[in-house]
């Protein structure tokens, strides 16, 4: 099999779905890839009646480590070890005051090419709170099916489903698009939600993309509130932002590193009783984002 995929449920970072925005794939020779993420969106004032003089700034960050082997000519494993971690400034939050959320990510993934002109992802994993370390109560789990058919040399159909349950929340959502050059110089990717996006390549080594990028991990996925906020015991909080963005990219030798900025479309913090009664949006307004991301695969 010549190449080895790899999904980071994100970012995905996900960590970016647009819920998971990024995939990637290691390269024979290569089974070991490290990873490090980083992205903060500026000051943004909220829409609510009440709160419009009040802002929140957000930040997340994740660092993984993936491990791949294959089985045979046709058949891979891979698995990933890593950290999420997002931030909330929020310094007039009326309902709490935690502004650090931290998750432990393990997954699993199998990756076949068997059927002619088909690559099959079945990937499975676990976000844990690493406050709480409680499965029961503060783990969600996630999962993947994800094909992908080479509908021409320059042109791919994608089909499947990802999704998420646990910490009172469970989605499911397809994943549909194509990916093909519109010339030897511009490829497009508009696989929805994992990858949105348009990149004009100077040379083996760089390129430029305009993508629309995703913020804060797989959508509506709660974290538990402790017992010592404002907020009911067991209270749920989820928050999520998207946005587009014009990037740099560098690739060579295993090693990958790319910076972007763009400005977000605004977004929204979801917090709920642990009842699932109660639900109160705080909606906030556009605003600024830079980040950065770097590889090495060994």
């Amino acid at each position: 099999m010549k190449y080895l995929l790899v999904l980071i449920p994100t970012l995905i970072f996900s960590l970016d779905l647009t819920h998971i925005n990024d995939y990637f794939f290691l390269h024979e020779g290569r089974n070991v890839e490290l990873e490090g993420y980083f992205a903060a969106i500026d000051k943004s004032h909220f829409k609510n009646q009440g709160f419009q003089d009040t802002t929140i700034k957000y930040q997340e960050a994740a660092g993984c480590a993936y491990f791949g082997g294959r089985l045979n000519q046709n058949n891979s494993i891979c698995g990933e070890v890593g950290y999420n971690y997002f931030d909330l400034d929020w310094p007039e939050n009326p309902k709490f005051t935690k502004k650090h959320f931290q998750d432990l990510v393990i997954s699993m993934a199998y990756v076949t090419t068997s059927i002619d002109r088909w690559r099959w992802v079945v990937e499975l994993g676990a976000h844990i709170d690493t406050e709480f370390f409680n499965l029961s109560k503060h783990t969600f789990a996630t999962g993947v099916l994800w094909g992908r058919l080479m509908y021409t040399r320059s042109m791919g159909i994608h089909f499947g489903l990802l999704g998420q349950t646990g910490v009172k929340s469970t989605y499911i959502l397809p994943i549909i698009g194509m990916d093909f050059y519109l010339s030897r110089k511009i490829k497009v990717n508009a696989v929805f939600p994992l990858d949105i996006s348009m990149a004009y390549i100077f040379n083996r080594d760089w390129r430029a993309a305009v993508r629309y990028r995703s913020f804060g991990g797989w959508y509506k996925a709660n974290h538990r509130l402790p017992v010592t906020q404002m907020a009911p015991e067991g209270a749920l909080v989820a928050q999520s932002a998207d946005g587009i963005d014009l990037g740099l990219y560098y690739k060579r030798y295993g090693f990958s590193f790319s910076v972007f900025g763009g400005g977000s479309f605004g977004g929204w913090l979801l917090i709920q009783n642990p009842n699932h009664s109660d639900l109160r949006y705080y909606h906030f307004k556009p605003a600024p984002y830079v980040g950065a991301k770097a590889e090495l695969a060994f």
